[in-house]
């Protein structure tokens, strides 16, 4: 009978345990459909089927229709690869990420209510800048609702280059026209140093007058920095690539952050290498020639000299990055054990010569004695 009361204690408590387990099974479903599945379900029904804004048209479209539109730019066509390199950074990630406990953080809800606000608050007042600010928020919840903080902050560079996928259309009111005036004022600086008189007349960049030849300014070549020329195209493009370029090269956050801020001063070198290209063109070859027909027909030149912009940005932050990875401390160490290594050996030369020559000294003397001896000797016996 005791035995008996044993096994079925024992057939008992296991029967108990599966129920637990699949009790713990069903709730964790039940988690991942609440946290994961219906705020994710949210936020694609959101941006991709709610007609939110008129954007720059006139009728309302979906945030991913306004974001597709957009990207037909020039200026903005570098958006369209922020999401697959997002998946490859989120796959770089993924060791990382497996390590991590999942564990839905309670505040994940607030923030999905402020991303909700939000993005009520851009649809009222038609604004679909609003609207990427609020999907921005809503993408930070569901990765706290679903999986947590440790997986938040493992995703926080991934979640912080989603920025990229945006087209801030309205900077280029406010950036555009100021680099145009630093670009001409650059540029006719550098002209002026390297002996190519120029001046800058607004945001043109015009020959001096040349009273000698009878010329007056911008007879010889006239090139106006217009708002393609601006760099703002590059400048948010370079950003993209230096900070995907930090994040794959360098392990300190401070390389990550000095190569991002590098992109900056490059974009603008870059660009200056260009116009000093199609400045001198236009001298050398004319301006149809070196600019084009307009700014809707630039010519081959044209079009050439705008890839230089990234050759010379890229090949800036590429050295950059190879001298912050570069062992400056033990290749000085190196330059000074060779500088004593190299003093010491010519030290040493030099003394072995010193002594060589005695000894060659010594050996004539001792020839000469012996042979003034040998004659002596010859006399004597005279």
């Amino acid at each position: 009978m005791v035995s008996m009361n044993n096994e079925e204690r024992c057939e008992n408590m296991e029967g108990e345990g599966r129920a637990a387990n699949r009790g713990g099974s069903e709730w964790d479903r039940v988690d991942r459909i609440l946290y994961v599945w219906i705020p994710a379900t949210v936020l694609v029904f959101l941006l991709g089927v709610v007609p939110y804004a008129t954007g720059y048209g006139f009728a309302r479209l979906s945030l991913a229709h306004l974001m597709e539109y957009l990207w037909r730019s020039p200026d903005w066509e570098h958006c369209a690869f922020v999401p697959l390199a997002v998946a490859l950074i989120v796959y770089e990630l993924r060791d990382r990420l497996q390590g991590l406990e999942v564990k839905p953080a309670w505040i994940g809800w607030p923030v999905f209510g402020v991303g909700l606000l939000l993005y009520w608050a851009g649809e009222r007042v038609d604004n679909h800048y609003i609207g990427y600010a609020a999907m921005q928020i809503l993408v930070c919840a569901w990765i706290l609702l679903g999986f947590g903080w440790k997986y938040f902050l493992a995703l926080l560079f991934p979640w912080l280059f989603l920025f990229f996928l945006w087209p801030l259309i309205f900077l280029e009111t406010y950036l555009a026209f100021p680099l145009r005036l630093v670009m001409s004022e650059v540029s006719v600086q550098v002209l002026n140093w390297i002996g190519i008189d120029a001046m800058k007349v607004g945001t043109a960049i015009v020959s001096a007058p040349d009273e000698i030849a009878g010329l007056k300014a911008g007879e010889r070549f006239s090139v106006d920095v217009a708002d393609p020329c601006s760099g703002i195209r590059s400048l948010f493009a370079l950003m993209m690539v230096s900070a995907l370029y930090g994040f794959f090269t360098f392990r300190e956050w401070w390389k990550h952050l000095l190569i991002f801020l590098s992109s900056i001063p490059l974009a603008i070198a870059g660009n200056l290498f260009r116009i000093l290209l199609l400045t001198v063109g236009t001298l050398v070859f004319g301006t149809e020639f070196a600019i084009g027909k307009g700014i809707d027909e630039p010519s081959a030149y044209h079009m050439i000299a705008g890839f230089f912009v990234f050759m010379v940005a890229i090949g800036g932050m590429l050295i950059i990055g190879w001298a912050m990875n570069f062992s400056w401390v033990e290749f000085f160490r190196g330059l000074m054990r060779m500088k004593k290594s190299g003093a010491g050996l010519s030290l040493d030369d030099g003394l072995n010569r010193d002594n060589a020559g005695e000894d060659v000294g010594k050996s004539l003397e001792g020839g000469k004695r012996k042979e003034k001896m040998t004659r002596r000797g010859e006399k004597d016996s005279y």
